[in-house]
């Protein structure tokens, strides 16, 4: 604003220029709403035809039928002329066109496609084969990289798929993240909702190609199965391993393992690690960067595995192959919590592990060779009455009580005479076998060629156990300390010691005194329970032969002892103190569950904080943000800075601006500040990195929530529109966020 004058002329019509300014700013920003009101009328009527259409087109695939030209034409122009009277302002033959182009209704040659253009569909991430049927996509034979790098440049320019491949860069992460899913799975039909619900957590799912095809040719069946053995091409090879062991200085316990699976005399087979043990902290080989892991000799490594049969374990491929790390960051979009990988390379006809069983749920992906897999049932689980959960639907197996660690080795002779094969198998490339934590399995490679699969896992220490693990402690203290209750600050009862505890049980075992409905004859031989003491036995035991020595007496006309029973009196006595001991713990019992309820009711309103607690972990150990895999995301977030997510110079108020992907970032309220946790600064490698949380002042929290929760495809938030007093404010906001590299930032158009 110009500076005032002297005497105050200047002062006015500077007034007089901004008030100007701001009506006409003002005038612009209701121009922009009334257009983006339009566009999103229009957007929302062509979502509502095209799911119509796409109804319509599902209903009779289903009859066997197929969607004529006539047809599809027909939908085109009732979508443009819906649009037309909408807007006013479309050509019908424009509209037409772009509408048939565009939605990939004609495809090569002049036949008709399905393919649905995604540009202007919100599309849902649990939409099973939708999203492949709308991408135009085969998915049991789409190679894996594909999905992940849409815009890969090596990628052939050759095939069909390049028009489904330019929709999959237009669809959101989470969209593409289910895609993935359902891709890994296809071989078997089986969508995501299936998955979840029939074999999720719950029994084994084998992914196999089909050796049957509709019409027999058997030209056609070899290049679907030469299809299926190449849709995890590119991921991961042996030639990366080799290349990774010269270039990128493995390390034994970190990066890398040797094993193998032996005789050690007697029958008996144990896994054997041939690692040499971290270096001492004192030694001048110890770089201290690495905790004094050995580097891995590549000679030694090969040497082991070609002479020796030794399987080469790789813990973290993940952190030097590009591919593996936006597979696993993919998936953790779709899964929500943290995954990991580890990759095997075993000679052939060899054994690498011994039988065990896992605390994570793993999809074994078979890239090169075979290996044949045993995978034993677990035992069913206790009676009792949670044990419906483990058989919630007819023909499911019992399954097992989720361990929360992994079992030891397992000998030859365990798994001989205490499990029973569920499946064999034999994993060819392509091919993958999901297992559930908790189911014993062993593998070993056959035939004359290595074997090589990666184990991706998920659901490591996310349970409820983990999230009630942080909300217990902090209620019993909230409980505890309350200012309004001291419930739980009351002393115990005087005594309790006198009636509680194991050796005060009595839960009604052996509880004969004071019921006369059992069994004689049990009693007389001596079924009394383990709740009746040896004194008081023997006592019982003694009362019984004095009643029948009574009636033997009674019926040959004699009495005895004044018609008095001393022992019987005594068992009386017993019955009255074991009743009244039985109210004592009744009241304890009581008691005690009063003041559980009292830290559950504590418990109950922690819940939310925990989640945050859980969120928290979650970004500190989850990938670093996927790097721009399409060109409008490259156009969006630009290729250099942090995670190759652009930094732009300058941040204005008609910005757009957007989380960069779904989840990266999460808000909390703590001490008083708005705290920004995000997982843009984390390594590949687990825990490598501390997370750095960024501090906002409280009033800023409303700002930063609406920015976190604007994400893609299509939301965006304009700067100026956001809940804050001053513009300069909201800039600087947009501008902290940013240049962490989680925010995707456009000019307003």
């Amino acid at each position: 604003m110009p500076k005032d004058d002297g005497n105050g002329g200047g002062s006015r019509a500077a007034k007089k220029r901004a008030k100007k300014r701001r009506q006409q700013l003002e005038q612009e920003q209701h121009q922009q709403q009334q257009q983006e009101q339009q566009q999103n009328k229009q957007k929302r009527l062509k979502h509502h035809i095209l799911v119509e259409k796409e109804q319509q087109q599902e209903q009779e695939q289903e009859n066997g039928e197929l969607l004529g030209c006539e047809a599809a034409v027909a939908v085109a122009v009732h979508a443009t002329d819906s649009l037309e009277a909408c807007s006013g302002e479309v050509n019908l033959k424009v509209g037409l066109e772009r509408s048939i182009l565009k939605k990939g209704m004609v495809g090569k040659g002049g036949e008709i496609s399905t393919n649905v253009c995604t540009d202007d569909l919100d599309l849902k991430p649990k939409s099973g084969f939708k999203l492949g049927k709308k991408a135009g996509l085969d998915l049991r034979s789409t190679p894996l990289r594909e999905i992940m790098f849409p815009n890969d440049p090596d990628r052939s320019e050759e095939g069909d798929n390049l028009d489904s491949i330019y929709q999959i860069s237009e669809l959101s992460t989470e969209e593409r993240a289910r895609l993935l899913l359902e891709s890994i799975l296809s071989p078997a039909n089986i969508n995501a909702e299936t998955f979840y619900d029939e074999y999720f957590e719950r029994k084994p799912l084998l992914v196999q190609h089909s050796s049957s095809t509709k019409d027999g040719d058997r030209n056609n069946q070899n290049q679907h199965v030469a299809r299926h053995q190449s849709r995890f091409d590119g991921l991961l090879s042996i030639d990366n391993i080799r290349r990774d062991l010269v270039e990128k200085k493995l390390r034994y316990g970190c990066d890398i393992n040797v094993t193998r699976y032996s005789d050690v005399g007697g029958g008996d087979k144990r896994k054997i690690t041939l690692d040499p043990p971290p270096l001492d902290s004192n030694n001048n080989d110890n770089d201290g960067e690495n905790n004094g892991h050995v580097m891995a000799d590549p000679v030694d490594v090969w040497s082991n595995f070609d002479d020796a049969g030794c399987t080469i374990r790789l813990l973290r491929p993940h952190v030097t192959n590009d591919c593996l790390y936006s597979l696993l960051g993919m998936l953790e979009h779709e899964f929500g919590c943290m995954v990991g990988s580890n990759a095997y390379l075993t000679p052939a006809a060899s054994q690498g592990f011994a039988p065990h069983y896992d605390n994570v749920d793993v999809f074994v992906i078979q890239f090169e060779g075979t290996k044949e897999w045993t995978v034993y049932a677990p035992p069913p689980p206790a009676t009792g009455p949670d044990s419906s959960r483990w058989h919630p639907r007819p023909g499911a197996i019992d399954t097992y009580p989720l361990p929360r660690d992994s079992s030891e080795d397992f000998t030859e002779e365990n798994v001989r005479n205490n499990m029973t094969p569920y499946l064999t198998t034999t994993l060819g490339p392509g091919d993958v076998l999901y297992l559930p934590r908790g189911w014993t399995h062993q593998a070993k490679s056959c035939g004359v060629k290595h074997s090589l699969h990666l184990t991706v896992s998920v659901m490591q220490n996310w349970a409820w156990a983990d999230l009630l693990e942080d909300i217990m402690p902090q209620a019993l203290d909230a409980a505890v300390n309350s200012e309004t209750s001291s419930l739980l600050r009351e002393g115990l009862p005087r005594n309790f010691l006198g009636y509680m505890g194991i050796m005060h049980e009595q839960d009604g075992r052996g509880d004969t005194g004071g019921d006369n409905k059992g069994n004689g004859a049990a009693k007389e031989s001596g079924s009394y329970g383990p709740g009746m003491p040896d004194c008081i036995k023997s006592l019982v035991d003694d009362v019984i032969k004095g009643k029948k020595k009574a009636g033997i007496a009674a019926k040959a006309g004699k009495t005895g002892n004044g018609g008095k029973n001393t022992d019987a009196d005594r068992l009386k006595e017993w019955a009255r103190r074991k009743k009244r001991v039985r109210r004592m713990q009744e009241s304890f019992h009581a008691e005690a569950e009063r003041r559980i309820a009292r830290i559950c009711r504590e418990a109950t309103s922690l819940v939310t904080a925990a989640c945050d607690q859980m969120g928290k972990r979650f970004l500190s150990e989850r990938q670093p943000i996927i790097p721009p895999t399409s060109a409008r995301e490259k156009t969006l977030l630009g290729e250099e800075g942090a995670n190759g997510i652009a930094i732009m110079a300058t941040i204005r108020p008609d910005s757009m601006v957007r989380l960069v992907r779904p989840g990266v970032a999460r808000l909390a309220i703590e001490d008083g500040m708005a705290v920004v946790y995000h997982c843009a600064d984390n390594s590949r490698a687990f825990g490598e990195n501390l997370i750095s949380p960024i501090e906002f002042e409280v009033d800023d929290a409303p700002a930063i929530e609406s920015i976190l929760t604007t994400v893609e495809p299509d939301g965006w938030m304009r700067v100026s529109d956001l809940v804050h007093g001053t513009m300069e404010d909201k800039v600087e906001i947009v501008k902290a966020l940013h240049v962490e590299g989680i925010l995707a930032v456009k000019p307003y158009v």
